[in-house]
């Protein structure tokens, strides 16, 4: 750098010195070493470079002493032969230590010059030469042996590597046994506690284990539970009959289903359903929305509230007819039951999109495929009432009625729908007509509520076209006291009088 000071102004002879132990030491110690030859410049340098770098090294010192000194003939300043001896020499110490060991700076020198990789200048910014170097000339240490490992002979044997992972290990062991321990003593009632901290350990260990039977029983409540059902009723979807699908013979289904007493008169198709469960009767699907389960009928209409279609215990159940229903000849009224579960949409879940007429116009067909027959039911009216006679004032509605006397009784029947309807739908019902009912819970507003959709058996050589420009809201719908006192209303029909089936 320009008008700085170097170490070798003070002392020409110290290069020299110093970079002469360099050499006899690093050869004395490692012997000669030649590099490698890369090219055929290094294999054979050309003639002139022994001059060439004398001349820069002589230049790079005569700079450094004019930089400090008056301008004049240089006085004093060793020779290149006198600082590194002969060429091969130099040469060859430059080579060691580029190639073998890095030169070690002394800590005593503030900014030492040094050769880098870069351009080397002198004072006044001329670049003189490039050239690989590695620091101020001075002595070497000598370097620590270091021995090559190889694959026979690995640094650490393996019983040190055991005794070492071992103790860690045994430390961490200890650890976590002493985690437990202080865990078991501040939680636990222990000998020696008095009344209070026991008292006080007691509530807190009380409080972990309700904390943690919450935990699981919420997990299996809304995870767990409704996730095996959705699973289940993916299984079931799959064994879903086809309509119209080609009838296999007696012989063809005997055979297949060995063992199996089969109903007289009954559409093949399913078999394989009846094949698993002898309660099937039908498959309920209802296009737009996801219903597409199968319906069994069991001894009563309590039996399929907790049992699936697989005869496994689920809170979910099966969908069932009510057990006083036939489908071989349908009454004037079939009633299919279903749960609706207030977290998740399985079973009778979708049945809650009816309560606003765009749920009737995606989805205004039911299809209703039996044992015996293929049917598909207009669906009439939606509507909500009570489950217990405490719901309305000491009166339970009666939908599921499987028969009634008359024409006339069933006319009335109507007419206290069309009184609890949300809206009206456009389809008609005529007093020699047969509905079906799905009836499910209904968990908003009061207690012990339900959600009944009621449809009509599509008639011989009617269409199924639904004209929804006959679609109304209904502007006070009859619900149960229980709906009106949740709502903080007076009930319109408290004084009404009270229907019957028969």
């Amino acid at each position: 750098m320009p008008n700085q000071k170097n170490s070798f102004d003070e002392n020409p002879s110290r290069g020299k010195e110093a970079i002469g132990r360099s050499g006899e030491d690093l050869r004395e110690k490692y012997g000669s070493i030649e590099p490698e030859p890369s090219s055929e410049w290094a294999a054979e340098p050309p003639s002139n470079l022994n001059q060439e770098l004398a001349q820069t090294i002589e230049e790079i010192f005569d700079d450094s002493d004019r930089a400090t000194t008056p301008q004049g003939p240089s006085e004093g300043l060793p020779s290149f032969e006198e600082n590194f001896g002969s060429d091969e020499a130099f040469l060859e110490t430059f080579f060691t230590e580029t190639k073998d060991e890095p030169a070690v700076e002394s800590p005593e020198q503030a900014d030492p010059p040094s050769l880098t990789d870069e351009s080397l200048q002198n004072p006044s910014g001329d670049i003189h030469f490039t050239a690989k170097a590695t620091g101020t000339p001075q002595a070497l240490s000598p370097a620590p042996e270091i021995k090559a490992s190889s694959p026979d002979s690995p640094a650490f044997d393996d019983k040190e590597l055991s005794e070492l992972f071992g103790d860690l290990n045994e430390d961490r062991t200890k650890e976590k046994q002493g985690l437990a321990r202080r865990f078991v003593k501040n939680a636990f009632p222990a000998k020696g506690d008095g009344f209070l901290e026991s008292l006080r350990k007691t509530v807190l260990s009380l409080s972990v284990v309700t904390m943690l039977v919450c935990v699981v029983f919420l997990l299996n409540l809304y995870l767990i539970t409704p996730y095996l059902a959705g699973l289940e009723a993916k299984k079931i979807a799959d064994l879903s009959p086809t309509v119209g699908t080609t009838q296999d013979s007696d012989g063809d289904i005997k055979q297949k289903y060995p063992g199996v007493n089969f109903p007289e008169g009954m559409q093949y198709k399913h078999a394989g359903l009846y094949a698993i469960n002898r309660d099937f009767v039908a498959w309920l699907k209802i296009p737009g929305i996801d219903i597409d389960m199968p319906v069994v009928k069991g001894r009563n209409n309590s039996e399929y509230l907790k049992k699936t279609f697989y005869n496994e215990r689920s809170k979910y159940g099966c969908a069932f007819l009510d057990y006083r229903s036939s489908v071989k000849d349908f009454d004037r009224n079939s009633v299919i039951y279903g749960h609706n579960m207030s977290y998740d949409d399985l079973m009778f879940g979708p049945l809650l999109t009816y309560q606003k007429p765009e749920g009737f116009k995606n989805a205004p067909i039911i299809e209703f495929s039996t044992l015996y027959k293929d049917t598909k039911w207009k669906i009439y009216a939606v509507f909500l009432t009570n489950g217990s006679s405490k719901g309305d004032n000491g009166y339970l509605f009666n939908y599921i009625f499987q028969n009634l006397s008359s024409d006339e009784a069933f006319m009335g029947f109507v007419d206290e729908i069309d009184q609890r309807k949300f809206y009206s739908t456009g389809v008609d019902i005529k007093p020699g007509d047969k509905i079906l009912t799905l009836s499910t819970c209904f968990h908003d507003h009061f207690k012990n509520g339900r959600l009944v959709v009621v449809a009509r058996l599509v008639r011989e050589g009617e269409g199924q076209e639904i004209d929804f420009s006959k679609v109304s809201l209904n502007p006070s719908p009859r619900y149960p006291q229980a709906w009106y006192s949740a709502k903080g209303l007076k009930n319109p029909y408290k004084n009404a009088k009270a229907w019957y089936p028969n």
